[in-house]
């Protein structure tokens, strides 16, 4: 298998995305040479995150769409993302380590350029659709919290 180079997956990417209106920030290295880049779309900021060793995988990450602000939150949270988890198969809902955010990802392999810009807008929705199902669930939590409270 011909070795991929992950500046031009990366590229590939970017390329995609450009053809919308959605605002692209800079391409970042983190300390293992792994490229990444944020893009903006309306008040989303979805990050993508690329493996080096390992250019197939594409991480894409909904950045802290959901605020815990209490210690019940974290609770409510942890019942939501079980829900939310079970429920959708492909993005998947976590607990930031300071767990006082929430965040969403897909993760895939993209085999050379088999990710096109339907599919990419489909994970990008997913994303989003998440996002919605988990915040749903957690004013259902929050609402029965305040039901009990009275």
């Amino acid at each position: 298998m011909p070795e991929i180079d992950i500046n031009l997956v990366v590229e590939r990417y970017r390329t995609l995305l450009t053809q919308d209106d959605r605002k692209i920030g800079k391409t970042t290295m983190d300390d293992g040479g792994n490229p990444d880049f944020v893009v903006t779309i309306g008040e989303l900021s979805t990050l993508f995150l690329f493996a080096k060793k390992d250019p197939e995988y594409v991480r894409i990450v909904l950045l802290n769409f959901f605020a815990l602000e209490r210690e019940d939150d974290i609770v409510n949270a942890l019942v939501a993302m079980n829900h939310v988890n079970t429920m959708c198969k492909v993005a998947k809902v976590n607990l930031t380590d300071k767990q006082d955010n929430v965040l969403a990802c897909v993760e895939y392999l993209d085999h050379g350029s088999s990710v096109n810009k339907v599919q990419l807008d489909r994970y990008l929705a997913m994303l989003v659709n998440t996002a919605r199902e988990f915040s749903k669930k957690m004013l259902e939590l929050k609402s029965g919290d305040e039901a009990l409270l009275a």
